[in-house]
């Protein structure tokens, strides 16, 4: 209604979704909060945060790095990865223990924790929960974990009951050589699919095999961890493995060499392998920039892959393959290069949507930021950035795995940098950290 000298102007209530407070912007991040804006605010809609915790793990005097995350049954967290041996505040100990601990999804707090090793290197790189209520670890050792060291750092796989940690069995195996589990997945008939590096000669076939380094695949048994079969090729390794619905696996990784591909010279290499036999079933090498690498990989329900790595010179890059022949479907590079992490997490939301998580020093979603982690939404059709998200101190937060939960909540499991003194005196010390975002 218009005013009059004798009525006041009468306004209709506001439009749907318009708001009449000032629209706060979110949370920053810091080592005991996350916020992470997910939908920027319009003139019809306000700002959408994400908010949840994050927990630093590890201390100014005992260092570790977290690099590995599954998600188990009632929604709690399992994380893997290294941890100093000695508490020192005076030296970064070389000798390390490889850990798997549980973490509470609503305290944050540590429900049990195992270590292996504890002479030289140890490290767990991956993991994957079932719903009999295990959890399985790969990683590498040179610490001797029952079965003898070969001669270098050697494979090794590790079942765990989610209950309490308790250790059901561990396989290790290698050559004389430097050998390295990277990344694990479960295939339907319950049996593990494992994948790697080596370079030495491993029990099985050998086609095509390099002068440094090989991929390799192994199927295990999960009753008893008793080898199935492996198979090895090459050149190059493989740090990414995901299981279609027959059990086929695809594996992702990195040639060596660089080598002629259908789109140039590349060395962003994935291969599928036969679940029942190991023998390949297709192999693509893609020409990204000065070669690349792949460095993680997931199949969705239609049986299609996507990978995410980086090219050579350092973008983000992430793909979806097609899994009948691995032909591209759609790439998206993300942000100006320089990223600081190859180790990059990726995971498939409730929605088909593909999640990437890791680490730059440039500003990867146009905002001017300059940060440690980032944390994209890409659409699972055309590859589209739905939302993402720069957070974390620059050059200190560096996320190697994410998740979802049954619950839509995100989960990001990886390095955090801290200060070694108090106050800080520039020196610093590796500590792994846990996150997770409430959507």
């Amino acid at each position: 209604m218009s005013p009059s000298s004798t009525v006041d102007r009468s306004c209709a209530a506001c439009v749907a979704g318009y708001s009449t407070t000032v629209n706060a912007t979110c949370t920053p991040w810091s080592r005991a909060c996350v916020s992470i804006e997910a939908l920027p605010p319009t003139a019809t809609r306000d700002r959408t945060c994400y908010d949840g915790w994050s927990k630093t793990q590890g201390s100014r005097t005992r260092g570790e790095q977290g690099w590995a995350l599954a998600l188990i049954a009632g929604g709690d967290a399992i994380v893997g990865g290294e941890i100093d041996r000695v508490d020192n505040p005076a030296i970064v100990d070389i000798d390390e223990y490889a850990f798997i601990r549980r973490i509470d999804k609503t305290t944050s707090n540590v429900v049990w924790e195992r270590r292996v090793g504890g002479i030289s290197l140890n490290r767990v790189r991956g993991l994957a929960a079932d719903s009999a209520g295990f959890v399985y670890a790969v990683g590498y050792a040179y610490s001797n974990l029952g079965a003898g060291t070969q001669g270098d750092a050697d494979i090794f796989v590790i079942k765990l009951a989610v209950a309490d940690g308790a250790v059901s069995w561990i396989r290790d195996f290698g050559t004389s050589a430097f050998d390295l589990g990277a990344a694990i997945a479960l295939a339907p008939d319950g049996n593990l699919l494992i994948a790697g590096y080596t370079a030495g000669a491993l029990a099985g076939p050998r086609v095509a095999t390099g002068p440094n380094s090989d991929s390799y695949v192994s199927k295990l048994s999960s009753a008893d961890g008793s080898m199935l079969w492996q198979t090895q090729f090459g050149p190059g390794g493989a740090d990414g493995i995901a299981v279609d619905s027959k059990g086929d696996a695809f594996v992702a990784g990195a040639a060596t060499v660089t080598v002629p591909s259908p789109e140039g010279s590349g060395s962003f290499t994935v291969h599928k392998l036969s679940g029942s036999t190991g023998g390949q079933l297709w192999a693509q090498r893609f020409g990204v920039v000065a070669g690349g690498i792949a460095n993680a990989a997931v199949a969705d329900a239609a049986d299609d892959l996507f990978v995410s790595g980086a090219d050579g010179a350092e973008h983000t890059l992430v793909m979806k393959l097609a899994g009948s022949d691995g032909h591209r479907l759609w790439s998206q590079q993300l942000g100006a290069g320089r990223t600081l992490d190859y180790y990059r997490g990726m995971a498939l939301t409730s929605t088909g949507n593909v999640l990437v998580a890791g680490s730059s020093d440039g500003d990867l979603d146009g905002e001017g930021e300059k940060a440690g982690g980032y944390l994209f939404e890409l659409s699972q059709l055309d590859g589209a950035v739905a939302w993402s998200e720069q957070f974390g101190a620059p050059y200190r937060e560096h996320p190697r795995a994410v998740a979802q939960d049954g619950s839509g909540n995100l989960w990001l499991s990886g390095r955090r940098v801290v200060e070694r003194e108090d106050p800080p005196t520039g020196t610093t010390r590796d500590n792994s950290f846990i996150a997770k975002i409430v959507r």
